[in-house]
């Protein structure tokens, strides 16, 4: 009974680390599985003083960084933003301070999603050692890279890890976007704004009270009936004296929506939440002294988009992806994509095109039955020569071979050759190369009838005694060839 029980406890032990095993290597594919994109890769939608770095940055403690660096010149007031429009889930990377930044220079930065504050980090300095981050832009439309400060910051390693689906971003704006109908003592600047405590806000809808007595200012913004609430932060500026006093006051067409007053440096940042649908104009109106108030972190956010039908924008085709959208049932924007993989060629039967001969190759096509283009093609191999009868190109002769040859009867190019044995030589008559005397014999040859080449030679005899006596022998071989002997 008691070995039963063990073999049961080791059973399930067993199954438990498979069960692990198994999730462990699922997890690990799914992570594998996931497609990354370069920061150095991404679209800047809009950019002020950043570079992209494809040279080596160290940092003061020795590490190297290269190949994926965005360098953001803290002292200018620099920016970059980047469309992310809902298709990512997580952006990464560190942030690096170069070994060759001044000793005494303080730089900050921030990274924001759709007006939202996703990280800060303030007082960087070069002794500041790299500074990983990791953070959550699932379903962030805009993304924006702020810095401040005496010199330059960089990303390094940063990369956007994409959704499997997109996720429709939040229609919103800031104050910097509308339109000031009127104002008075007042400016606005998009940037990082550091309050009394330390800390850093995006923007800056500036209210300027300097003076020693209260004094009234304002800003007029047209909403136009266009958002469903705004949030902020009211700060006041490092620049405000420690009497620095402030009341605040917010209407939505002419109805007093919010008041804070008595604001100063050692006030906390003062948060303002405010239903503005439907609201024509907004006022922001500040009566104070001896400071400065901002309105930072700003944002006014519109309707969220509900998606109607898919509709297609762009047809596929055999070749070509297509695209289908959805448009928010209200202000119809287009608040969702798809694209539609392309289709593909169905080929036809085989066509063709050239035909083949026996001197050059031939082609043959298919056309999409679809689209009718050519989506295959291949050779045709030449076709065999089709030979005639023999013909004698050159007659062979005693001298030199001769040729016949076979025409294509297609074509009429030589398919086939031979070559004709030359002829024997035939031998002519004899011809006297040298006349016989009654003291030396004479000489004659034969010739070949055709090319005249020597082909023999022979001798005549010495005449006879009775002949030289007789005095004959002086007479010429031809005469004497025509006496009987």
């Amino acid at each position: 009974m008691e070995q039963n029980k063990r073999k049961k406890v080791h059973k399930n032990i067993l199954m438990i680390v498979t069960m692990i095993v198994f999730l462990f290597s699922w997890c690990s594919i799914a992570h594998a599985e996931e497609k990354s994109v370069l920061l150095k890769d991404m679209h800047m939608e809009d950019s002020n003083e950043c570079e992209i770095w494809e040279k080596e940055l160290k940092d003061s403690y020795g590490n190297s960084y290269s190949g994926n660096i965005v360098n953001i010149e803290a002292s200018r007031n620099s920016y970059a933003v980047y469309n992310l429009d809902g298709e990512y889930t997580r952006f990464s990377g560190k942030i690096v301070i170069a070994e060759d930044v001044y000793t005494d220079c303080v730089m900050d930065i921030a990274i924001y999603g759709d007006g939202r504050e996703l990280y800060s980090k303030a007082g960087l300095t070069r002794q500041t050692e790299a500074q990983d981050f990791d953070l959550d832009v699932t379903g962030v439309g805009t993304l924006e890279i702020r810095s401040s400060g005496e010199d330059s910051i960089s990303l390094a390693e940063a990369e956007f890890t994409q959704a499997e689906e997109r996720t429709v971003p939040p229609t919103y704006a800031s104050l910097e976007e509308l339109t000031v109908i009127d104002s008075v003592d007042f400016e606005q600047k998009t940037c990082i704004q550091k309050d009394t405590f330390g800390n850093l806000h995006k923007g800056r809808q500036y209210f300027k009270n300097p003076m020693s007595s209260d004094t009234e200012t304002y800003a007029l913004y047209n909403l136009n009936q266009e958002y469903l609430s705004f949030s902020g932060k009211l700060i006041i500026d490092e620049e405000s004296t420690t009497n620095c006093n402030m009341n605040v006051q917010i209407y939505l067409d002419d109805q007093l929506a919010f008041e804070q007053n008595g604001i100063g440096r050692t006030t906390e940042p003062v948060e303002v939440n405010l239903d503005v649908t439907n609201v024509k104009v907004m006022k922001i109106r500040v009566v104070g002294k001896a400071g400065y108030l901002c309105v930072v972190d700003d944002v006014l956010k519109g309707h969220d988009h509900t998606p109607g039908e898919w509709e297609t924008e762009t047809e596929v085709t055999c070749d070509k992806a297509g695209k289908k959208v959805q448009r928010c049932t209200e202000c119809k924007e287009i608040c969702n994509t798809q694209e539609t993989k392309a289709l593909g060629h169905t080929p036809g039967d085989w066509e063709t095109e050239i035909e083949a001969t026996c001197k050059a190759e031939g082609k043959r096509v298919k056309y999409c039955t679809a689209c009718k283009k050519v989506c295959a093609e291949e050779k045709v191999d030449k076709l065999e020569h089709e030979p005639g009868d023999w013909e004698v190109e050159a007659e062979a002769t005693c001298e030199k071979a001769g040729k016949k040859v076979k025409h294509c009867k297609v074509c009429k190019e030589v398919c086939e050759e031979k070559t004709l044995d030359k002829l024997e030589h035939e031998p002519g008559d004899w011809e006297v190369e040298t006349e016989a005397t009654c003291w030396s014999e004479g000489e004659e040859s034969v010739y070949c009838k055709y090319c005249g080449e020597w082909l023999d030679t022979g001798k005549f005899p010495l005449w006879s005694t009775n002949r030289k006596k007789s005095g004959l022998c002086s007479r010429s071989l031809p005469a004497l060839m025509k006496e009987p002997r």
